[in-house]
């Protein structure tokens, strides 16, 4: 899967950092920066993630769509379970 950052979109919240930091980081201005050009599979359910979460909508997902947001659900579901 890959991910599209619209940098003049993102308002620097950190979120994708936050859930995705082998997939993400921020420039000084706090603007998101892209690490990698293709998201290793043992990193997709995060950054599924950090898409997800993106308060301004910054961040888009192409490829492996069905397949993140299963990992994704099945994550919440499992953290939900320890949180509880």
């Amino acid at each position: 899967m890959k991910i599209i950052a619209d940098r003049v979109r993102c308002i620097g919240a950190g979120m994708c950092v936050m859930n995705a930091p082998d997939v993400f980081d921020q420039d000084d201005d706090g603007v998101v920066v892209v690490l990698t050009a293709e998201v290793p599979e043992e990193h997709e359910a995060a950054a599924a993630r950090a898409v997800a979460s993106c308060p301004s909508g910054a961040l888009r997902q192409v490829g492996h769509d069905r397949v993140s947001q299963d990992r994704v659900s099945q994550d919440r579901v499992s953290q939900d379970r320890v949180d509880s």
